[in-house]
């Protein structure tokens, strides 16, 4: 994925691509603090972030109070940039290799993977799938799973 769009910028599209995370140990959330570093980079290109489902989601409600706070994603709406979000779904862990299909969000299928991946983020699951996300990439074995 990074090759590809190593190869886009080659080939003079407007994108830049970072990852970013926060260090080990910050005084600030770790939402908070991307954010920062993402208001820093803003500049009139687009920019494609590399981070967590658990940063990417643009309305949640956490079953947890210790994960109270806005997502990066929601602190960035909250500023005004627009923003699409792309959350992953993983089948299984161990796999030779993998196929991956895009749903967006308004197709009624997505809804049972943002489902699993609330579940595991230890959030509500939405009433649609678009009010937390504009699409999920699902990851499925192909061939041989393991070995």
């Amino acid at each position: 994925m990074l090759a590809s769009f190593r190869e886009h910028i080659k080939n003079g599209k407007c994108l830049k691509v970072r990852a970013i995370d926060a260090p080990a140990i910050v005084s600030i959330d770790r939402d908070e603090w991307m954010e920062r570093q993402i208001l820093e980079m803003v500049d009139g290109i687009p920019i494609l972030v590399l981070v967590g489902n658990f940063h990417a989601l643009k309305e949640v409600k956490w079953n947890s109070y210790a994960l109270s706070g806005p997502s990066l994603a929601e602190r960035l709406l909250g500023r005004g940039l627009r923003i699409a979000s792309i959350l992953q779904y993983w089948e299984k862990e161990d796999c030779r290799a993998r196929s991956k299909e895009l749903f967006s969000t308004l197709d009624p299928g997505a809804l049972r993977y943002i489902e699993q991946i609330m579940k595991v983020l230890n959030a509500e699951p939405p009433d649609k799938s678009s009010q937390v996300a504009d699409g999920v990439i699902v990851w499925r074995c192909i061939g041989n799973d393991t070995g």
